[in-house]
């Protein structure tokens, strides 16, 4: 029964995943009524293409270096230094990972434009800051979109650096230099490849930061695709591009297992429990050594550099909504028409967009859960001798991770394709919440099934040996103590789904959601509209974040146990 009910989503990614990306290499092949390279020929022979290809790596690479600029050392502080507002600010950092790419680009231009925000200040000193729909604007969007991820992961592993080999350093005569190159920083290493390397894929399958803020002249891979097939009607080229973008996530893949294994050799620098450190407080400059005090001076001044890089974009746009519904005057009357009635600009109603997301959004965690559950309980509530299965486990960890290296664009071209030749005559609805599920699924895989494998072989053997079946074990002992990992993994696939815009554009878009709304109010210029659609998911994300880290701190705490 088992196996049987595994088959449900091993069927589902390979019809819905799997299917779609080999139909997008087969066709790329088909040429002139055969097999051959002609549409890479043609291609590849475009200078503008060539670009595209070239440019992708090029912002992708320096996003990267620009992030790990703000992430390694924001890392340092946060782990080091204990300041009034922390924990306020935690969340607030957090928050730009599952922003929809349209919020933070709405940001932008509110916050860099000419007329934007920091240029008002700056026009104090007679200095104006020309960034915006510039190559630097998509670096700097996309460190603001990925900084999180190298704050979160390194942090982490700076908290579990064992303490032991510091004091044994320091003990030897190393100074603060040494024992950071020595000590410190190999223990960090393999937490700062892995998050490089997912930020090098996230800035170079990049979608909604780049068609706002580069459009033609800036576009990646993803966006050339989506003028290919909604703009200029090429598909053989499309399915081309789509080909070559394939080539590099295999090339990912591989990388990143060399990574994991480059990883193993430095695991015992790291303790498995976070060290509950004391953290010196920031502000104070009694007895500080002049060194110490210019490392705090510094940290202050980074800090300041975080809020305003990392949180202007965000609190500006509940500034610009407060100013100008004052200035306009706030009309119950007139926002209710506006929300309820039909807007021509979006091609729905206001309200309905909100509806629509949060659908889709929900069915996403829900469709996400199952699948995970039903993959995690094929693997593990039979433990023998106190492992898993482990070739089952691989095969499986394999599958589910692939589509992580996948963008949302490159397969939406494989479902068009395969309604094109009338192959498919499935609701594009379906393929929506398909396409959402799939993305999701890794992150929601991973965080439940390392749950489930922090669950006491004890516990599984004493209760098989009082009789308990293998679907009594699950529902009964696995399933409650994977509560608040579930609770995280299906916000995370709930947030995913709110903020991607990419495959709604490709697939169905009739289907009007709120990014896809807000990108309409920005190309219509009507701004205003745009933020105030915004403040439901700024405010809800934040919720969400808040509460999470809530959630984690009371379970890390002794006292709540």
């Amino acid at each position: 029964m088992r196996k049987l009910l595994l088959l449900i989503p091993l069927g589902f990614l390979l019809s819905l995943f799997y299917i779609p990306l080999i139909t997008i290499v087969k066709e790329a092949f088909s040429y002139d009524g055969g097999v051959g390279l002609g549409n890479f020929y043609e291609l590849l022979r475009s200078p503008y293409q060539q670009h595209v290809i070239l440019f992708s790596i090029k912002q992708a690479l320096i996003s990267l270096a620009f992030t790990l600029l703000l992430g390694i050392p924001a890392a340092y502080i946060f782990t080091h230094y204990s300041f009034p507002g922390k924990k306020l600010l935690q969340p607030i950092i957090l928050i730009p990972f599952v922003l929809p790419s349209i919020i933070v680009v709405l940001g932008f231009i509110l916050f860099y434009g000419q007329n934007g925000y920091l240029n008002r200040f700056l026009a104090h000193f007679n200095f104006n800051l020309k960034i915006l729909y510039r190559f630097e604007a998509i670096v700097l969007a996309h460190a603001f979109y990925n900084f999180p991820i190298v704050l979160k992961i390194v942090s982490d592993a700076w908290l579990k650096l064992n303490r032991n080999y510091l004091k044994a350093a320091q003990t030897l005569g190393a100074n603060r230099v040494q024992t950071f190159f020595k000590i410190t920083l190999p223990s960090l290493l393999p937490a700062i490849i892995n998050a490089s390397f997912l930020v090098f894929i996230y800035c170079f399958m990049s979608f909604g930061v780049v068609l706002v803020l580069g459009s033609v002249k800036y576009a990646t891979i993803e966006v050339s695709i989506y003028f290919l097939i909604n703009n200029l009607f090429q598909m053989p080229m499309a399915m081309a591009l789509g080909s070559i973008q394939l080539l590099f996530s295999l090339l990912f893949l591989f990388i990143s297992g060399g990574i994991g294994r480059f990883s193993l050799k430095y695991i015992s620098l790291l303790d498995p429990i976070p060290n509950q450190k004391y953290l010196a407080p920031l502000f104070n400059f009694k007895e500080n050594t002049a060194t110490k005090v210019i490392e705090k001076v510094l940290a202050i001044s980074f800090i300041l550099l975080l809020i305003v890089i990392i949180s202007g974009p965000i609190l500006v746009l509940f500034a610009f909504g407060l100013e100008n519904n004052l200035a306009v005057g706030i009309n119950l009357n007139a926002l209710k028409d506006s929300v309820l009635s039909y807007n021509q600009l979006i091609g729905t109603s206001v309200l309905q967009s909100l509806l629509n997301s949060f659908y889709l959004a929900m069915l996403t965690g829900f469709t996400t859960l199952l699948l995970t559950l039903l993959l995690v309980q094929a693997q593990y509530p039979l433990k023998q001798n106190g492992k898993h299965s482990k070739p089952m486990s691989d095969f499986i960890e394999v599958l589910v991770t692939i589509p992580l290296f996948i963008s949302p664009i490159t397969l939406s071209l494989g479902y068009l394709k395969l309604i094109h030749i009338n192959q498919w005559e499935i609701n594009r609805f379906i393929l929506l919440l398909a396409i959402h599920t799939i993305i999701a699924l890794p992150f929601v895989y991973r965080l439940v099934s390392q749950a489930v494998k922090n669950i006491s072989v004890n516990q599984v053997n004493a209760a098989k040996t009082l009789g308990s079946n293998n679907a009594k074990i699950f529902f009964s002992l696995i399933i409650p103590q994977l509560k608040r990992s579930l609770f995280v993994a299906f916000s995370f696939a709930f947030a995913i789904s709110l903020g991607e815009f990419g495959a709604v554009l490709m697939i169905n878009r009739s289907y009007v959601t709120i990014p896809v709304a807000i990108y309409r109010f920005i190309g219509a210029r009507r701004l205003l509209n745009g933020i105030n659609v915004s403040f439901i998911l700024l405010v809800s994300t934040f919720v969400f974040f808040f509460l999470m880290e809530k959630f984690e701190a009371d379970n890390n705490n002794p006292t709540h146990r």
